[in-house]
């Protein structure tokens, strides 16, 4: 009788252990820059109509440019998002904003002040993104915005919406 329970606690222990080093072995991927476990899912509009089946994984730097610092972060941390939007906006290379799905492409998207920028949404379905104004993108087409009018004239990182979204989907920075 005391061999079994040795057997069954043995037993647990290895699961446990199994469950723990995934976990593990996850959360190094993420930080090697590798896919982290995220998905960035199907956005739900504000009638409560899924937009798209599509969904995509986030890197663990795009996860972490969606997240802006706080009101009481301290300036380490602001110039280390900040950073990070750099280095991604450096890395896109895309010569316009895909908000298919309202899972925009690139994550960070680099314009000039003044200039203008495309948006192009593939999707059945328009999508609207929120910046210092709602913009709306009718379904299968472009719209090109002028920096100025959608965003403001300030240099900086700004984040978005997309149909109502709780949080930024993305961010759009603003560079001279």
């Amino acid at each position: 009788m005391k061999d079994k329970g040795t057997l069954i606690l043995i037993g647990i222990l290895v699961v446990v252990g199994g469950v723990l080093g995934y976990a593990i072995y996850q959360s190094g991927a993420a930080k090697r820059g590798q896919p982290a476990s995220t998905t960035q899912t199907p956005a739900t509009s504000t009638t409560g109509t899924t937009t798209t089946s599509v969904s995509r994984t986030l890197t663990a730097d795009e996860q972490a440019v969606l997240s802006f610092p706080g009101s009481n972060a301290s300036e380490a941390e602001r110039q280390r998002h900040s950073d990070l939007v750099n280095k991604l906006g450096n890395e896109s290379g895309y010569a316009f904003l895909d908000i298919t799905g309202c899972q925009p492409l690139p994550v960070v998207y680099r314009v000039k002040q003044n200039g203008t920028f495309v948006v192009k949404n593939t999707s059945s379905i328009e999508h609207t993104i929120q910046l210092d104004r709602a913009t709306t993108i009718p379904a299968a087409s472009e719209k090109t915005l002028k920096v100025s009018e959608a965003i403001g004239e300030n240099l900086g990182n700004y984040g978005y919406s997309c149909d109502g979204s709780t949080g930024p989907v993305g961010v759009i920075q603003v560079a001279p």
